[in-house]
């Protein structure tokens, strides 16, 4: 089973962001540290794989026209959720939104809204007839894919609303759960994919995993700690990362 995952961007340049100073000093964030101990391991290697991780999965996108730079939100994702549901989706649901605001220390959290018209991030399960209707230039990518998120940016490359899509007819509750989790972490910006780690989320190939492993949630959290912003390209990640973990 192959899942895609679309980033549309049209309309604007891309261009590539860099610091203006190469290496500004590790001071101002070295209180900022890992959410686990990892005993008995060099921590600073912890700490660079962890950002080699973010770059694989933060820059780009595996599918799509997108530049390789960071996209995040700047206001809070307000969800909302059409389609077919039941009591073990409602609950995943709750689980995953909890989990991802537990991970967040600056302005932005999901909230789950009633009302379509408040939401910018609509998330739709069922049937991919039903949700081509309203999203009509999704029909070729629905015809072999299972899940799908799309995120539009601005200009400065922030993330200003999202549409997912979960296929509830061709799958089980246990793909459909993952899925749902899948597509609404990669919607906050981090839409690679990666080859290894089976345990890891952003696994491409066929998966049930409704957890985030550790790098899961240490990529996702640094995504949004304040100096992580928008638009930055390889070598500024770089530079970022390393001050905020104090490299």
């Amino acid at each position: 089973m192959k899942r895609l995952l679309i980033l549309f961007s049209a309309l604007f340049v891309f261009t590539a962001c860099t610091l203006d100073n190469g290496n500004p000093p590790p001071i101002e964030y070295t209180d900022y540290d890992l959410l686990y101990n990892y005993e008995g391991v060099n921590m600073r290697y912890v700490k660079l794989n962890v950002i080699d991780f973010f770059k694989q999965v933060a820059l780009g996108a595996e599918y799509g026209h997108s530049a390789q730079l960071t996209k995040k939100w700047n206001t809070p994702m307000r969800l909302y959720l059409a389609g077919e549901t039941n009591a073990a989706l409602e609950q995943e649901l709750a689980d995953i939104i909890h989990s991802i605001n537990a991970l967040m220390e600056a302005d932005f959290y999901i909230e789950r809204v009633n009302d379509s018209l408040q939401s910018n991030f609509y998330v739709f399960l069922g049937d991919a007839q039903e949700y081509t209707k309203r999203f009509p230039h999704t029909t070729h990518l629905l015809e072999s894919n299972l899940g799908l998120v799309t995120v539009h940016l601005n200009e400065k490359h922030q993330i200003t609303n999202g549409e997912v899509f979960v296929d509830l007819n061709r799958t089980a509750l246990a793909e459909q759960k993952h899925l749902l989790r899948e597509e609404i972490t990669q919607g906050l910006g981090l839409l690679n994919d990666i080859p290894y780690y089976p345990t890891s989320i952003f696994y491409k190939d066929h998966s049930v995993i409704t957890e985030y492993m550790r790098n899961d949630k240490e990529v996702i959290r640094l995504l949004y700690h304040p100096k992580m912003v928008s638009g930055l390209n390889e070598e500024a990640v770089d530079v970022v990362a390393r001050l905020i973990f104090g490299l």
